[in-house]
C-alpha cells in the first residue's frame, strides 16, 4: 500500500501521518516506511540543472513505488509530485508539468497494475488565513495571496491526477481527531 499525502504547508500532514502508522500498528501490525519528497536539495543549481535535477529526481521516486508496490511494501509520502508542480514555477523558476507526465506514465492500470490499484492520495487544503495563522517562517509563502494560489491549485491537481484512489480532505473547523476518522474511513473504503 502506498499512500501520499499532499497539502500546502501548515496543514497537518505529519501530525495524521504519525496518528495513521500508530492506528496500523496497532490494529493489524501494518509497518510503514515514511518518505519525504520535495526538490529543495536543487536550491544551489542553476536553473537548468535543477529542472533535471528535479526530473530525475522524481522518476526515481515513482520507480521506487513502484517496485515497493510489486513487493507489497508498505509506505507513506510525506508530500510528492503534486507540491513539486505546485511550488516548482514559483519558487524555484522552472514548469513542474513533467510530474504530471510521470504520474500518467507510472499510474497506468496496464503497465503498473500494483501501483495503480494499490497507491491512495490524500490531500488536504485548509482556509489560507488559517494556514498563516499556523505559519512558522518555514513555509514557501507567507501572504494570503499565496496561499489561495496554492490551496486551488492542489485542489485542481487532486481532480486532475491519474491516482485511482484519491480524496481531498478541506480540514478547516475540524479537529485532528475528525481529520484522522476521514482518512482511516478513506482508506477502509477503499481497501475494502
Amino acid at each position: 500500500m502506498i499512500i501520499i499525502f499532499e497539502s500546502p504547508d501548515r496543514c497537518g500532514k505529519d501530525t495524521q501521518i504519525k496518528l495513521l502508522k500508530s492506528y496500523f500498528s496497532k490494529r493489524s501490525n501494518i509497518l510503514f516506511h515514511e518518505l519525504h519528497y520535495t526538490a529543495d536539495h536543487t536550491k544551489n543549481l542553476s536553473l537548468e540543472g535543477k529542472y533535471y535535477a528535479s526530473k530525475f529526481y522524481y522518476s526515481e521516486m515513482f520507480e521506487i513505488l513502484n517496485l515497493l508496490s510489486k513487493n507489497g511494501k508498505n509506505l507513506i509520502l510525506n508530500r510528492s509530485h503534486l507540491g513539486e508542480y505546485v511550488y516548482a514555477e514559483k519558487y524555484r523558476g522552472y514548469d513542474g508539468q513533467y510530474v504530471f507526465d510521470l504520474e500518467k506514465k507510472y499510474f497506468d492500470k496496464n503497465l503498473y497494475p500494483n501501483l495503480y490499484f494499490n497507491s491512495y492520495l490524500i490531500t488536504f487544503i485548509d482556509m489560507p488565513e488559517e494556514l498563516l495563522n499556523r505559519e512558522d517562517g518555514n513555509s514557501y509563502s507567507n501572504n494570503i495571496e499565496d496561499k489561495v494560489i496554492e490551496i486551488e491549485k492542489f485542489k485542481e491537481l487532486t481532480k486532475l491526477s491519474n491516482i485511482r484512489n484519491k480524496i481531498l480532505i478541506n480540514i478547516n473547523m475540524k479537529s485532528i481527531e475528525e481529520v484522522h476518522k476521514e482518512v482511516i474511513g478513506f482508506l477502509y473504503k477503499e481497501i475494502i
